[in-house]
């Protein structure tokens, strides 16, 4: 529609929902970076005005009081990626679908952060939550104290438990599924694979740990992680925001309280700004000099007021737990690379990697 339309149009969704859409890079980045108080409204789980402002400081302090960006933080990340090797190793080599255990892997990192206690992987009840967390509906009847006390305070016994859910939520579907998905493009791409191993051997060695320490050693491990990231645009459509005030945007007046949907996927899979964009080609992410190169337009977790409150932790996530997985294991596949499919499962409100067998085998 962009190419008929321009970079900004509606869509109604519905008699009654309009949706002002928001397509590449130059319209995303100008509304939520060059106008961001104006595009900041919704927020953790579609909070608002003060609300939002105290439940993301809160989820900001919470996280780092948790041990987000300290040194406790990475090593319960390295502990579960310990767990996750073990289990895998428990596999010899059998192929089976990886969804659950690295689903679960990533929740037990936030229930390790938030509740300091981690559950078995067999657990039961542990399987049948992380089947349906994304899935699942909480509704909170009765406030707590807190609410009692200062019936004008946003530290609720819902808003704070949706705050919680909202990380489960995030850590388990953005963090398993992409690092799924960078598995199924290495199964695609073995000489990719080969070289990510050849990397961590050479940097790391077989008995060492990674670290967050490492990843200016391991930038070619770095840049395939940020071309799956690109190619997957697990939220394509971006977190849909509302105008917090009548706004004048190229052109067009836009109401209070119009929904906006800042298309992610259109900048990342922009020609403009990535050649042949389908491709996966992690040297997009590398210098001439073979080093880590950052791109301006590589957007997964948005940006402005309402950048991903969980990108520092993902991002610690994916690194500790793919470079954990290679170091140990070779990736193997009952079928032959070409008859894999990269295209999404489900597309919609998230690119969701098609189901595949897969075989850990130990280096």
């Amino acid at each position: 529609m962009s190419k008929k339309y321009g970079p900004v149009f509606t869509v109604y969704l519905g008699p009654w929902r309009r949706v002002v859409v928001l397509v590449g890079r130059e319209a995303v980045q100008e509304a939520l970076r060059g106008q961001a108080e104006a595009f900041s409204g919704r927020g953790v789980f579609f909070s608002n005005g003060e609300r939002w402002r105290q439940l993301r400081k809160f989820t900001t302090l919470a996280l780092r009081d948790l041990g987000m960006g300290k040194r406790e933080g990475e090593e319960l990340i390295q502990a579960e990626a310990r767990c996750l090797v073990e289990a895998l190793r428990r596999t010899k080599g059998w192929p089976f679908d990886p969804s659950l255990l690295l689903a679960q892997a990533t929740s037990n990192i936030v229930c390790s952060l938030v509740f300091r206690l981690r559950f078995p992987y067999d657990d039961e009840e542990f399987q049948a939550l992380v089947r349906a967390a994304s899935g699942i509906v909480v509704g909170v009847s009765s406030p707590w104290a807190q609410e009692k006390q200062d019936p004008n305070t946003e530290f609720t016994d819902k808003n704070l438990l949706m705050t919680v859910i909202y990380l489960l939520f995030a850590g388990t579907v953005t963090v398993s599924n992409t690092i799924r998905y960078t598995l199924l493009l290495l199964l695609k791409y073995p000489q990719v694979q080969e070289r990510v191993q050849a990397e961590l051997t050479r940097e790391l060695g077989p008995g060492q740990a990674p670290s967050l320490g490492d990843r200016a050693r391991l930038p070619y491990t770095d840049a395939v992680l940020h071309e799956a990231q690109r190619l997957l645009a697990l939220v394509p459509m971006g977190v849909p925001r509302a105008l917090v005030k009548t706004t004048r945007f190229r052109g067009y007046t836009l109401p209070q309280g119009t929904e906006v949907f800042p298309l992610l996927g259109s900048i990342l899979h922009d020609p403009e700004v990535f050649k042949q964009p389908e491709e996966f080609n992690p040297g997009r992410f590398l210098d001439a000099d073979g080093k880590f190169k950052k791109h301006e337009a590589f957007l997964p977790f948005s940006l402005g007021k309402r950048v991903c409150l969980g990108e520092g932790l993902a991002r610690t996530e994916l690194f500790l737990l793919f470079t954990a997985i290679l170091q140990a294991f070779s990736l193997g596949n009952p079928c032959p690379p070409g008859a894999l499919n990269l295209q999404p499962a489900v597309s919609g409100l998230f690119n969701i990697p098609q189901a595949f067998q897969l075989q850990f085998r130990p280096r």
